[in-house]
């Protein structure tokens, strides 16, 4: 079946010489790399789509726990109310004696 679709997908190569398939015009996930990746380690991610939208870090002061979000993309009003959402259900769990923050980054 893939050989079926392979005239119609863009190849590329990776850094060992390995053969990759996207579709045609698909965005490259090499920027976004960059912004996560450093050496071994990920950032805290937000999905969306299957992309990655935004990065996170948890922040705590006394009696205060956050979640800094910084958006790599604009995200829709929903998109950003889904994420306050999920980051205060985490402050609930790995803080749950404290007040909640959640503050936002402008879009790089």
């Amino acid at each position: 079946m893939f050989e079926t679709l392979r005239p119609r997908l863009v190849r590329h190569t990776d850094e060992s010489g390995r053969e990759l398939f996207d579709v045609e015009g698909a965005p490259l996930p090499d920027e976004v790399r960059r912004r996560v990746c450093h050496g071994a380690a990920v950032a805290a991610t937000v999905l969306f789509d299957g992309t990655v939208a935004a990065s996170w870090t948890r922040t705590s002061t006394s009696g205060t726990a956050g979640i800094d979000l910084c958006p790599f993309r604009a995200l829709t009003g929903a998109q950003r109310s889904a994420v306050e959402s999920e980051a205060l259900r985490l402050l609930a769990f790995t803080d749950p004696g404290s007040e909640h923050r959640i503050t936002w980054s402008p879009t790089e």
